[in-house]
């Protein structure tokens, strides 16, 4: 162990492993979307140019929400940006859903706006890790944190490939 350096007590240690291994399945299910979000625009708008434009949109939306949810979670903890990012993405999706029953192009964008709305909160997640690591040791913790978003790149897309090649 290296001179200083700060132990991490038990409860921490399983808080993070919980923490991250949630965090790990939230991308990996949202990653598996990407095929299928992709394989719905092309359906929907009947365009292959137009695939990836939902999760342009979805980007743009993911813009416009870090900083005023990073400065709400100066104020008012990390919980409540938390759970707001997490409702706005989940109503999101609900209308991307909407939007692809009802085949509509515009509202299938509407949705990916807001889904990137919430997205935009994610940050938090990886602050909350970091909040319950050690001063000196704030860098691994966002390391680890971000384990659980490589895990979910690398893996998403490919089970969502394979999805989107069953439908």
């Amino acid at each position: 162990m290296e001179k200083g350096k700060q132990t991490i007590p038990p409860l921490i240690k399983k808080n993070v492993f919980l923490f991250i291994g949630a965090f790990a399945c939230f991308f990996v299910g949202f990653e598996i979307g990407f095929p299928l979000f992709a394989k719905a625009a092309l359906e929907i708008s009947g365009k292959v140019e137009l695939a990836g434009f939902p999760l342009t949109i979805m980007s743009l939306g993911a813009l416009c929400l870090p900083i005023p949810l990073g400065k709400m979670s100066d104020k008012f903890g990390r919980k409540l940006p938390a759970i707001l990012s997490t409702l706005v993405m989940g109503l999101g999706l609900v209308v991307v859903a909407w939007g692809f029953s009802m085949k509509s192009w515009y509202l299938y964008l509407l949705g990916f706006a807001v889904l990137g709305l919430g997205f935009g909160g994610n940050a938090l997640f990886v602050l909350a890790v970091t909040d319950m690591f050690p001063k000196e040791r704030r860098g691994e913790a966002s390391g680890t944190a971000f384990l659980a978003v490589y895990s979910g790149y690398i893996i998403g897309p490919f089970l969502g490939g394979m999805v989107a090649d069953l439908l």
